[in-house]
């Protein structure tokens, strides 16, 4: 198991995590009473930015259970459809699945950098203790485990290539079977899509949101759940690909020798009988060839993953609404 397996995707009961999630939440309220600053901090919405920290942090908490299970469910799926033994298979996504901990560290400690460098603007307009240390301790800790979760998304990968490496039961014109890939893909794009709409709705107040700063920094982070989409399921579709180049090849070939049989009948005015129906045939099924897709999405996956793109700004426009800020 990986370092990320063992304290964020363990299993836990739900009361834990809702308490857990609390006590992140009362924290910044603890640092301003102990400031005494708890009227100024509860004014104008002052309070939104110090807890964009705990509330993704309780956030990545929650769907970390939701990932874990994806990833049981793409095992599941995709058992039926790789033509080796169980216990062979159950070997393969242990070693796949393997995290080496000197990355994950290293994912840790440049989130937990960049954390810094974003609250340092902060430090420079605060003179209170409590306060001055929440934000750089709450900042590093919230980019660390973003970092973090990134970089197991990415890696993770392995798992899927490996599982293409192996021998599968392919029929480019029906993927369906393949459409779960699809579907795991989509549902690990719309987490981190979830995540940016919180740490969008928290961070950004209305005067910013047509800032460029504001921009530089969320952009980024936008297309981080568009290259996972299409990163995860880019081994399938060079497999789907293959397939069908492979087949699109018989069938050309097939049908330029029939051509060639036909061209010669007509040359001699002989009846082509069941030469021209196979090659109807033939001309059909190159049709579909050519038309089979080769990505495991439909339209319905790529229409919620554009259409979530645009959440971070209506949670943003609804907390204003919300709130006043």
């Amino acid at each position: 198991m990986s370092l990320f397996n063992r304290f964020i995707t363990r299993p836990r009961s739900l009361w834990l995590t809702i308490v857990i999630s609390l006590l992140l939440l009362l924290i910044p309220f603890g640092a301003a009473f102990a400031d005494g600053l708890v009227d100024a901090f509860l004014s104008q919405g002052k309070w939104r930015p110090f807890l964009m920290a705990p509330v993704v942090i309780g956030y990545i908490l929650i769907v970390s259970q939701l990932l874990a299970k994806s990833d049981s469910d793409l095992l599941k799926a995709f058992r039926p459809l790789v033509l080796i033994e169980d216990e062979a298979f159950d070997r393969l996504a242990r070693n796949a699945s393997h995290i080496h901990p000197a990355g994950e560290g290293i994912a840790l400690l440049l989130g937990a950098l960049i954390g810094l460098g974003f609250s340092l603007p902060w430090l420079k307009s605060m003179n209170t203790f409590w306060l001055r240390l929440y934000v750089p301790v709450s900042l590093c800790l919230m980019w660390g485990i973003l970092a973090w979760v990134i970089y197991t998304s990415m890696v993770s990968t392995k798992l899927v290539k490996a599982l293409h490496s192996q021998p599968l039961k392919v029929d480019i014109l029906d993927i369906k079977p393949f459409e779960p890939m699809g579907r795991y893909s989509l549902i690990i794009s719309l987490v981190f899509i979830g995540g940016i709409a919180l740490g969008f709705s928290f961070s950004v107040d209305v005067k910013s949101v047509l800032a460029w700063q504001s921009w530089a920094v969320y952009l980024p982070l936008i297309c981080v759940p568009v290259i996972i989409f299409f990163l995860n399921m880019r081994p399938t579709h060079r497999l789907l690909a293959s397939e069908k180049k492979r087949r699109l090849q018989e069938v050309t070939q097939k049908i330029r020798l029939i051509s060639q049989g036909m061209q010669s009948k007509l040359a001699r005015e002989e009846a082509l009988g069941d030469t021209a129906m196979e090659f109807t045939a033939l001309v059909a099924y190159e049709a579909r060839l050519r038309t089979a897709s080769t990505w495991p999405y439909n339209t319905g996956m790529l229409r919620t993953l554009f259409f979530t793109l645009l959440l971070p700004l209506l949670v943003r426009g609804f907390s204003a609404i919300l709130f006043g800020q």
